[in-house]
């Protein structure tokens, strides 16, 4: 690859990540990092990647190699079993760093302690009266800086605390987590540690000075906000973790015990984003206690288990699977630990420097378990937490399935939404034939009246509205076009009385009823009342008085053209346009005898055609398990309490149609349309015989496997070789 290209650098570390992915080394540009926890496992990660770099074509600097040190520089930093401190070169050079003349020199040098701002504690606090000098100056700026005594202090400090810069361990992801915060009124601070077997160890510091506007919030909300910014800073280390929040500020022990009256929009901001890693914050005196000491009082916290690794320990000894891990040239190093009080051997992984005992299929449902219900977290989030813990061949697709089958977790977490293909209403015979009836309202009371009933035609778009009273239907429609053949409804509980079934029953009516919270399957009238509702908003103004405008609406809907079918209503009912208020000319044509004009308007009609319906490209969607599931959830449309889970169910399907489906709810069947539906996953229930609209389809349930395969966890690296590499 030749140099100087503008993406030459990422392009090469992509192919390196690529072709190093699963072996233990870490690629940084031409650098390879290969670490181990003894000559053995060293060996073995030098001859693979050796072989790896063979295939790919590419060769090795021999002179610029460095082979199994007991510590090495990498990026500035030395690197050895016992965690990284800064390069000694690099300390060196900063202590040593003559006392800067102008602005830009000044800079230079607060940027290279910056780099090693994470080893060095209140880091903002010791630069601050440094950053003074410089702030507000141009990025070349070659002022001469005039040096206070306060400076030049400040300045031999910057350089001790590089030369004294703390030795950070390296994660280990069995320790206990701490974060301990400060805040003055120019700065805030925050470190992170961890503890393991009552050894704290420093992992990073963070700090940075406070904004003017900053340093004149409250204490507490300069210790809330020096708990929110080490938060952010350290989320790549925090989330996923159980740590604790220390503080030496009390009131901040009980900020998440407060009411929401009590605490400012800022304070609350700050709160809740807390909230989501950790609302375990502690009092810690800095005079009383020291840090360790606190931690060491600390219960460990472990994952709540009901493993018997005696019997897990039994059941490895025959298993297949372990005896080809074992045999197999793998990254995985097994070791027999005994076990108490018996000995009883139980084979670990420890090539990752952490003890991961091996699981047979037995126990693989029950480990995932007591890690997933803890929090319910996703897939990623559970096979990471599973493979820090244990291993076996197919870690990641085991907790795949699981979780893609945890009913509370289908229950509580909305995923995609069902949108399935809008459905066409077939072609009409005739006009009047099919009608469209809905109630709108409650509306501001006027003549007595608080709710209308609106009807529209299919065919011709034909729109009425009547102030609901008695026989409303009857007198303002029927009486008007005649006896329709088809009417759909929603289920509102004026066209689910017993007296409109009757009714419609009486006159020979077939009536259709949409499913609930799908207004989109009477979509004709929906349409006319967003119309409707506008037109009344306009012309009643600061009147309520809405029964008086209806006519005078009705006229203008009636009359507008519309462009789906080419025409007006008034046209395709009356054969012409209705004469507007305030027309003055219009051409009626040749005069014609009556008899003729019928015997036209007849042919005219005759010869008429309804327009088929046309739909927007909305995206559709539609689970494909759908189709064949025995038990669905159903998504709730109302308005939720708090922590009240989105679906209901599982429900089971009694019978399918192409936009909805029969379910039993409550020994009741009802029909539920498919964009309120998912399916449910992994329900052990015994199998149901679900129809469909053409046939009967017998469809056994789901149930989850016994054993869950998995994916092969990749071993981590702990210690101990960098290789220059370079391409052929």
């Amino acid at each position: 690859m030749p140099f100087g290209l503008r993406n030459a650098a990422q392009t090469f570390q992509r192919f390196l990540d690529d072709i190093l992915r699963d072996l233990n080394c870490f690629a940084f540009l031409d650098d390879i990092l290969i670490a181990s926890i003894d000559h053995a496992s060293h060996y073995r990660d030098l001859e693979q990647v050796f072989q790896r770099l063979n295939e790919k074509g590419l060769v090795l600097n021999i002179e610029k190699c460095i082979f199994g040190p007991d510590k090495l520089p990498f990026l500035g930093s030395e690197v050895h079993k016992d965690g990284i401190s800064p390069s000694k070169e690099k300390v060196e050079a900063l202590v040593n760093y003559p006392q800067p003349q102008d602005v830009s020199a000044l800079r230079r040098f607060l940027a290279m302690l910056n780099f090693y701002r994470r080893f060095i504690p209140n880091a903002a606090e010791i630069q601050r009266t440094l950053y003074d000098l410089v702030k507000g100056k141009k990025k070349r700026n070659k002022t001469t800086i005039d040096w206070s005594e306060a400076a030049v202090q400040a300045f031999q400090t910057c350089k001790n605390s590089i030369a004294q810069a703390a030795l950070l361990a390296h994660p280990n992801s069995e320790a206990k987590l701490s974060l301990v915060i400060d805040a003055s009124n120019t700065g805030i601070a925050g470190k992170l540690q961890q503890t393991y077997l009552k050894n704290t160890q420093q992992l990073a510091f963070f700090s940075r000075k406070l904004t003017p506007a900053e340093s004149r919030y409250s204490t507490y909300d300069r210790e809330i906000l020096a708990v929110y910014s080490s938060v952010k800073h350290f989320r790549h280390f925090l989330e996923g973790r159980d740590f604790i929040i220390y503080t030496d500020h009390k009131p901040l022990t009980f900020g998440f015990q407060q009411t929401g009256d009590k605490t400012s929009p800022l304070q609350q901001r700050h709160l809740e984003f807390i909230s989501q890693f950790s609302t375990d914050v502690r009092y810690i005196s800095g005079i009383q206690n020291t840090v360790a000491d606190a931690l060491s009082r600390i219960d460990e916290i472990g994952i709540p288990s009901e493993i018997d690794y005696e019997e897990m320990a039994r059941a490895q000894t025959d298993d297949e699977e372990l005896l080809t891990l074992q045999g197999a040239n793998s990254n995985l190093v097994f070791k027999a630990i005994s076990l108490e009080p018996h000995g009883t051997p139980l084979h670990c992984d420890v090539s990752t420097g952490n003890i991961r005992p091996y699981v047979p299929k037995a126990f693989r449902t029950t480990i995932i378990n007591a890690i997933h219900s803890l929090a319910h977290s996703g897939a990623k989030a559970t096979a990471n937490a599973v493979k820090q813990r244990f291993v076996w061949t197919s870690l990641k697709k085991d907790c795949t399935e699981f979780c893609k089958r945890c009913i509370p977790c289908q229950k509580s977490k909305v995923s995609r939404h069902v949108k399935s293909p809008k459905g066409d209403f077939s072609l009409l015979s005739a006009r009047f034939s099919h009608i469209h009836l809905d109630v709108v309202g409650p509306l501001p009371p006027s003549k007595g009246y608080r709710y209308c009933l609106t009807a529209v035609d299919r065919f011709t778009r034909w729109p009425e509205v009547f102030p609901m009273i008695a026989e409303t239907f009857y007198s303002g429609w029927i009486s008007h076009f005649g006896v329709p053949e088809v009417v759909t409804s929603d289920q509102g509980r004026n066209f689910e009385s017993d007296l409109f079934h009757s009714f419609t029953k009486y006159l020979g009516i077939s009536k259709i009823r949409t499913a609930a919270y799908n207004p989109a399957a009477n979509g004709m009238v929906e349409g006319f009342h967003r119309q409707l509702k506008a037109s009344l908003m306009c012309r009643l103004g600061s009147t309520e008085r809405w029964v008086q405008q209806l006519p005078t609406i009705l006229l203008g809907i009636r009359t507008a053209f519309k462009e789906d079918i080419n025409a007006s209503s008034a046209e395709l009912v009356y054969g012409s346009n209705l004469r507007l208020p305030g027309q003055f000319l219009q051409d009626n044509g040749v005069k014609t005898e009556p008899s003729e004009f019928l015997d036209l308007l007849r042919h005219y009609f005759r010869d008429l055609r309804p327009v088929a319906s046309s739909h927007s490209s909305a995206q559709i969607f539609v689970y494909k398990e759908l189709f064949n599931c025995s038990h669905v959830f159903v998504r709730r449309d109302a308005v939720r309490r708090p922590l009240q889970q989105p679906y209901d169910g599982p429900f089971q399907v009694l019978q399918r149609k192409a936009k909805d489906y029969k379910i039993q709810v409550k020994d009741k069947p009802i029909w539920i349309s498919i964009n309120r539906l998912k399916p449910v996953f992994g329900f052990k229930a015994p199998g149901a015989s679900v129809s469909t609209h053409k046939s009967s389809v017998s469809i056994p349930a789901n149930k989850p496997s016994g054993s869950i395969p998995a994916h092969e966890p990749s071993a981590s690296s702990t210690a101990s070789a960098s290789l220059p590499a370079s391409s052929s």
